[in-house]
Formats: structure tokens, C-alpha cells, sequence
């Protein structure tokens, strides 16, 4: 019905974006005016913000107090929308930090929820002691054939509960997009909770998706490269939006993808707010031109893997090279779907580049190397989260692969749409508009947007632009090895952090 109503909402948009279309092919521009040398900037240089030393609950509570209350968003911004008085299912995993995991449930019970935790064996399925490459293989490759249910224990259980943080399943009610992601949990340890990106003012990160969604809308083609070898082309064709509008020729309309709903008037607004789409994502065309390199690393956590290489042409992936055991699963699943044709797509596999997208709160942390958190096994025990996490600082790149956009067709046969990914912290964005401008979106991993005086202006609202707008963790690029490592920093007590945090932010 949701959908339904978009679509009745928005068929004056739908008429003025497909008139808006057929204008655009004429004007395409060529790839030869994207020649030429990238520019050195100064955005290399590892940089790691200072780690507090954590040591009560009570440290934690102004984040916590500010998640539990903030609206359930369509975007990456995740909040429980808790007006007080609701009952509560809290999903942990066992090898979650104890501290964060008791800061959450005093901040339920502050707004005098009721409260259950049910807490997961992090190693249930014995993946987990074996890294992200065994997981990968056993959620793939080992249920091919197995129809995706989604009436799963924990869906059941769920429907006794009003709210469900750290949610896991999808259902009839629950799978609204909203729900599932708004109620997804980011905050595996205590130092991840007190990150100062998780009160970056939201009006301030709207702005910035919005400009640099303005840019994306106008896009024709696009230059992508990379301190660590990537470097690929495409074209933005005018179909790409025919797709996201539900307009494209013999395809029925997509329900969309994750927490971003496709139909009428959709390209009119940011997918994904916080994680910006600056590749098409809700299919491929025919026509689809994406050639290239990209080398990159798995997660943002550190090194996980060496460098894995993927080379593309017609938007699919030709070749996997290196990446060790990540690598080696890919390629296994390349395969085992290579004679499936998954809709939306114009043929067999599901080698599709579906996906590039970078974040927009410059205030995201990553991982940091310091001897004291060496020790700490609920820093590094957790090393996949801090893919999904660091991922949305400004600027930095994740590339998904597969063919997500049939997950409905795909779940109700037994077949996997895999989206696989590879991170890139230094990319160089340059889009060449319908018009003809050349823009330079991001500049070694620089969202250029930041730079908007319109931005600053907002920013100085909520103090020194310099540092609201400030990049605060940037990983280091062995440039001997072409290892993504995290940088070098230090511990300080939690009064030298407090004072180093911007008070807007704190």
C-alpha cells in the first residue's frame, strides 16, 4: 500500500522526469574530457583522533540517551524513536563489549521500558572463529537452493515486542525498510559508542547529502580512481533513472533495496541519505559501460585481506585477482551463479557492479592502532563491524557487488544476490555534468562538499567550521605493501577527550 500511494503521489514527477530524460542522451558528453593528471592533494596524511579510556557506564549515557530517543530514519543515522513505556527486545551477540550492552539497557529503562536482552553465540555456526571469508562461504555458497524464510524464530518472537534493537530478520510488519535499518545496532564496543559523529547535527548532514546529490543528479560521466590502482569509467545513461523512477521498459517496478524505496520521485531525492549512491544502483541496461580496475581491501577494519583486484567490463566483473582467501570465496560464487538470470539484469551471473557509494559525516571514526587497545579484545574481536560503521565517514568509498536489486525474485528460489564488497579510502570522484563542468566530488577521499561555503555557514552554527567539518580519521596507506592500515594513535583520559570533543558534539 506504501508503495502504492508513492506511485499515485508522484505520477506528475514521474511525467517531468521521463520528459527530462529524453532530452538528456543527445547531450552526452564524451570519456576523452576526463583525460588528464589528478592533482596531489593534501588529504593523505594518517590522522587518528584521540581514544578515551572508558572506564563507567555513565560515560556513555549522553550517546546512549541521544540513539534511544532520535526518529527512526530512512537514512544511516540509526535511532529507536522511544517515547517511553514500550517493551523491548535488545539482540546482542556474545562478543559484544558487556559495558555497551549495560549502558543501552540503563537508557531503555530510562525511558521505563521493559526490557529483555537475548543474547546470540556469536560463533552458533562456527564462521565466525574462521574470519569474514568462512562466513561469506557458509551464508552463500552452503544455502544455495534453500528458500529464504521469513517467518524465522526470532521474526516470532519479535511480535510481542513493540521495538526490536539489533534487529535480524525480516517479516510481513517488520520488514518496512525503516524499521529494519533504523533498529539495526552500530555500537559493538565502548569506544565505537562514543564516537562524536553520533550527535553530528542531522540538519547539517542533510545539507551535505543534498549537495552532493545536486551533483550526482547532473552527472554524465565519471572518472573514479585511487591511490591503491583503482581506476574505472562509466557513463550515467538516462535509463539508470527510468529504473529508480519504475519507469524503465519491460521491468516492473522495484520495491527498492535496504532502507531507500524506488518509484516515482525517488531520484528526486538522496539514496541513500548519510551514503551516497554515485553509481547506479536498481539494475544494469544493456547499454551499461563500466570498464576498469578496482583494487581495494575488504571491510575497513584494518587489514583484513591483501589487496583484492577486479576488473570490469560492461559493468561486470571479468577477473578476481588476489584478496587471499576473500578472493578465492568470491570467485566460488561468481560461479555458482554464473547461468542464472536474476531480473533487472540484461544477462546471466551476478558479476554486476551494483553499487558505489560514499558517506557524508566527517566525523565517523575507524579503527586506531594504539598499544593499550592492542589489549582490548572487544576492539578488535568485532573487526567486520567496523565495516558498516566507517564506511559513512565523508568521502570514503564501498563498492557492492551482485544483483541485490532481484533479492525478492532471488529469496523466493533458493538463489543468493551475494552483494559483495571492496573499500576504498582514497578515491578521486570526478564527474563531468550533462552541461559539460567538470567536478571534482571527492579528492583522495575529500568530500569537496565540505568545502561549500553554504556548509560552512551551517556549520558555524554549532562552532569552529574548521572542526565541525574536520576529517578526524583518516587510515594510513602503506604505500610499500598498498595496505589500507589503521593509524597510529593514542589513549587519553576521558576529560582530555571530552575537552578535545566540539561541544555541540558532546
Amino acid at each position: 500500500m506504501r508503495i502504492q500511494r508513492r506511485y499515485q503521489q508522484g505520477a506528475l514527477t514521474f511525467v517531468s522526469v521521463i520528459l527530462l530524460l529524453a532530452g538528456w542522451r543527445a547531450g552526452r558528453p564524451t570519456n576523452a574530457s576526463l583525460e588528464g593528471e589528478m592533482k596531489s592533494s593534501p588529504y593523505l596524511e594518517p590522522k587518528a583522533p584521540p581514544i578515551p579510556r572508558i572506564t563507567s557506564v555513565d560515560q556513555l549515557m549522553s550517546n546512549v540517551r541521544h540513539i534511544v530517543t532520535r526518529s527512526v530514519p530512512r537514512d544511516q543515522r540509526a535511532g529507536y524513536n522511544l517515547k517511553g513505556g514500550e517493551k523491548v527486545l535488545f539482540v546482542v551477540d556474545s562478543n559484544y563489549d558487556p559495558m555497551v550492552v549495560e549502558a543501552f539497557v540503563k537508557g531503555f529503562k530510562e525511558k521505563n521500558c521493559v526490557v529483555d536482552v537475548l543474547n546470540r553465540d556469536s560463533a552458533r555456526d562456527g564462521a565466525e572463529a574462521f574470519g569474514p571469508s568462512a562466513g561469506i562461504r557458509k551464508r552463500i555458497l552452503e544455502t544455495i537452493g534453500q528458500i529464504r524464510s521469513k517467518d524465522t524464530g526470532l521474526y516470532r518472537l519479535a511480535k510481542e515486542y513493540d521495538v526490536v534493537v539489533g534487529q535480524t530478520y525480516s517479516g510481513p510488519e517488520q520488514s518496512d525498510p525503516i524499521v529494519r535499518f533504523g533498529h539495526e545496532y552500530h555500537w559493538p564496543n565502548r569506544y565505537r559508542l562514543a564516537d562524536p559523529a553520533i550527535k553530528f547535527p542531522k540538519d547539517l548532514n542533510v545539507l551535505i547529502d543534498r549537495k552532493s546529490w545536486e551533483i550526482v543528479r547532473q552527472t554524465g560521466k565519471v572518472r573514479f580512481t585511487d591511490v591503491q590502482g583503482t581506476d574505472i569509467r562509466f557513463t550515467w545513461f538516462p535509463e539508470y533513472w527510468m529504473q529508480i523512477e519504475g519507469a524503465y521498459p519491460g521491468e516492473e517496478g522495484s520495491p527498492g533495496f535496504a532502507n531507500h524505496i524506488f518509484g516515482p520521485g525517488a531520484s528526486e531525492n538522496p539514496i541513500i541519505p548519510g551514503h551516497i549512491m554515485a553509481h547506479p544502483r536498481g539494475g544494469e541496461i544493456p547499454e551499461g559501460d563500466l570498464e576498469g580496475v578496482v583494487i581495494g581491501s575488504y571491510g575497513n577494519a584494518g587489514r583484513i585481506s591483501e589487496p583484492i583486484k577486479l576488473t570490469y567490463k560492461k559493468s561486470e566483473i571479468q577477473t578476481i585477482e588476489r584478496g587471499e582467501e576473500y578472493g578465492k570465496v568470491w570467485d566460488e560464487i561468481l560461479k555458482a551463479y554464473d547461468d542464472v538470470k536474476f531480473p533487472r539484469f540484461p544477462r546471466p551471473g551476478n558479476r554486476w557492479l551494483e553499487e558505489l557509494t560514499f558517506g557524508t559525516n566527517p566525523k565517523i571514526q575507524g579503527p586506531v592502532d594504539t598499544p593499550e587497545l592492542r589489549q582490548q579484545p572487544f576492539y578488535w574481536n568485532f573487526l567486520s563491524n567496523h565495516q558498516g560503521y566507517s564506511r559513512d565517514r565523508t568521502g570514503v568509498v564501498h563498492l557492492g557487488h551482485g544483483a541485490r536489486s532481484s533479492q525478492d525474485w532471488a529469496d523466493q528460489r533458493g538463489f543468493s544476490t551475494a552483494h559483495l564488497h571492496v573499500h576504498v579510502y582514497f578515491g578521486t570522484y570526478i564527474a563531468e555534468t550533462r552541461d559539460g563542468r567538470r567536478v571534482k566530488v571527492l579528492d583522495n577521499g575529500h568530500l569537496t562538499v565540505l568545502d561549500d561555503p553554504e556548509v560552512r555557514q551551517l556549520a558555524a552554527r554549532y562552532g569552529n567550521p574548521d572542526v565541525i567539518l574536520r576529517e578526524d580519521w583518516v587510515p594510513l596507506h602503506d604505500k610499500k605493501t598498498n595496505l589500507i592500515e589503521p593509524p597510529k594513535g593514542k589513549m587519553v583520559s576521558w576529560e582530555e577527550f571530552v575537552q578535545w570533543v566540539p561541544p555541540s558534539l558532546r
